[in-house]
């Protein structure tokens, strides 16, 4: 056998060997973090609007989040014997269904295990679409970062949407540029599948989808300029291709949400939507009149467009916490993201992405091939989207962009591996390979909590909410508590938890202008930096921290700071 034929076989086998290995992996850290967190803020809610769609069919909680990423959340609880109950509050409702037959933690388990598909299928495509830009060392390169990082694990192990979004977005973005290469009937039903895997899952890939397809766009009439001309493109086979997009993903949507047709707005949500116009042009005015009327013209699908302009009405009035320090108070910050991004990724990876995206430009232009330079597109174009947005609540809102740094991150790695003097490439490589796995593996199972080394000793500095504190450290409270025999105890707890439900002493829900009825309080960090109402905590010292986001006080005259707050 020959050397080319020994690595066709190599690419053949062993490669896909070592992605499945990749993903096994991936897989156990991420089932080893569920028993050890308890739900996040979010979760019950995500369960609760997926069981009511898959055991009822329909879909009426809240149409801000689609329904794709939370009925897999919710179809394990439901085999186990869960059941949607009609409960008013989607919050109550995903509480019960976690505590069905007293089993919340195999509930919650089954819930996140739902998410896991999406991990394995991001982890597949950062392979597939690296090996086929950079080669098959790059590629299996590309897999092992992204598989690694914490933000990927964290969200991965979670019964929420974010992890689904960055899975589904990178399918899309992958399918759109086979698309563009090969633009048949087969591959337009394929691309119109994705775009309604991605629409469904979350509506930000509605958002971004276009300033993508531009990039890409632009790229291949770049690349193909020596033989590309307006004049001989053949616009009726192309408009014929674009017809088949559309119909699937319309048909693809509109069964994800069997086939609803009604009104656009009702209820609640159409009183909103008055008063918003009303306020604007007037009540009575014609132009309010015609707006309220078209809301309420029954339309196909009538969840999506609902959460598509709930989605657009929360954007343009805010929705932030905090940032260094300050509280945004529902504002948002340009600097946010890219802060998240310094401090929430490990500053190896974050040197190998940039020396990626160097290397990427180097060899478009000495190759060109524009290709080459489509991850580092698709990173700048996620970052620059999300700058100007006012929905300012943590990492996991771009976390797709850790899709497009991981393939230039394996290419760097591939270019080091390779690059002369052999031995310089290769230590390097080696050394931050080291400094990535051991930074990322001292942190587990905290994930959700990982700060790099620029986050210092007090992270909560900088960031608070879903990067730090989600109310994941509900389970490690009881057992802190059970360890010191405290039976009484006053709680600041972010979290949407039933805490009458958990295995906690007597305890009382502090509310911000309430004084403690206990000399032992556990808080929050959330409820003591970002909330107003709780900052007289800050006079106290905290005995400990419990997990990365629970302070736990005794008020005596002992535990008073006398530093300046």
């Amino acid at each position: 056998m020959d050397s080319s034929s020994t690595a066709r076989l190599l690419s053949r086998r062993l490669y896909p060997l070592l992605v499945a290995v990749l993903c096994v992996i991936g897989a156990a850290r991420i089932i080893s973090t569920y028993t050890q967190l308890s739900q996040t803020v979010d979760e019950a809610a995500h369960i609760a609007c997926g069981m009511e769609w898959v055991d009822r069919g329909t879909y009426t909680y809240e149409p801000l989040h689609p329904p794709l990423a939370r009925a897999s959340a919710a179809v394990l609880p439901y085999i186990a014997g869960a059941k949607y109950s009609g409960t008013a509050n989607m919050i109550d409702e995903g509480n019960q269904i976690l505590h069905t037959d007293g089993r919340y933690q195999r509930n919650l388990s089954l819930a996140r295990l739902g998410i896991l598909p999406y991990f394995i299928l991001a982890v597949v495509v950062v392979w597939l679409w690296t090996r086929r830009l950079y080669g098959d060392l790059a590629g299996i390169c590309a897999a092992a970062v992204f598989s690694l990082l914490p933000p990927v694990l964290a969200h991965a192990g979670l019964a929420t949407t974010d992890m689904a979004n960055t899975a589904c977005f990178l399918l899309l973005a992958f399918v759109l540029y086979l698309w563009l290469r090969a633009p048949h009937w087969k591959q337009s039903v394929g691309l119109g599948a994705a775009v309604a895997l991605a629409a469904t899952v979350k509506f930000s890939s509605v958002f971004f989808l276009p300033v993508l397809a531009a990039g890409f766009i632009v790229q291949y009439i770049v690349e193909k300029r020596g033989g590309f001309s307006l004049r001989r493109l053949p616009y009726r086979r192309m408009a014929g291709q674009v017809g088949i997009v559309l119909a699937t993903a319309f048909l693809s949507v509109w069964a994800v949400y069997h086939f609803s047709f009604g009104p656009l707005l009702t209820g609640d949500h159409l009183n909103d939507f008055r008063q918003a116009v009303e306020g604007r042009f007037g009540a009575g005015s014609g132009t309010a009149n015609l707006l309220v009327s078209a809301v309420q013209t029954p339309v196909p699908m009538p969840e999506l467009g609902d959460g598509i302009m709930r989605a657009f009405w929360l954007n343009s009035k805010g929705f932030g916490m905090y940032l260094l320090g300050t509280k945004l108070h529902n504002r948002g910050d340009i600097r946010f993201f890219p802060v998240v991004l310094a401090v929430k990724t490990p500053l190896a990876f974050l040197l190998l992405s940039l020396v990626g995206g160097i290397a990427v430009v180097v060899a478009a232009r000495r190759n060109r091939q524009w290709q080459y330079v489509l991850p580092l597109y698709g990173a700048l174009a996620l970052l620059l989207t999300c700058l100007p947005s006012k929905i300012n609540l943590g990492v996991r809102h771009v976390l797709p962009i850790y899709t497009f740094l991981s393939m230039l991150a394996g290419y760097a790695l591939c270019w080091l591996f390779t690059m002369h003097p052999r031995a310089v490439g290769i230590a390097t490589a080696t050394l931050l390979l080291g400094w990535f796995v051991v930074s990322t593996s001292l942190i587990h199972p905290d994930y959700l909590a990982y700060f790099n080394e620029i986050g210092g000793s007090h992270p909560e500095e900088i960031l608070i909410d879903s990067d730090l504190d989600w109310g994941q450290d509900l389970l490690r409270l009881e057992h802190r508590l059970r360890e010191k025999n405290i039976d009484s105890v006053s709680l600041a707890y972010f979290g949407t938890a039933d805490l009458a439900r958990h295995n906690l002493p007597i305890f009382q829900q502090l509310d911000s202008a309430e004084a403690p009825q206990y000399r032992w309080v556990a808080a929050s960090i959330v409820k003591v930096k970002g909330i107003d109402g709780y900052e007289w905590l800050q006079r106290y010292t905290p005995v400990e921290l419990i997990g990365h986001s629970i302070w736990l006080y005794r008020l005596d005259p002992a535990s008073v700071n006398t530093a300046p707050l």
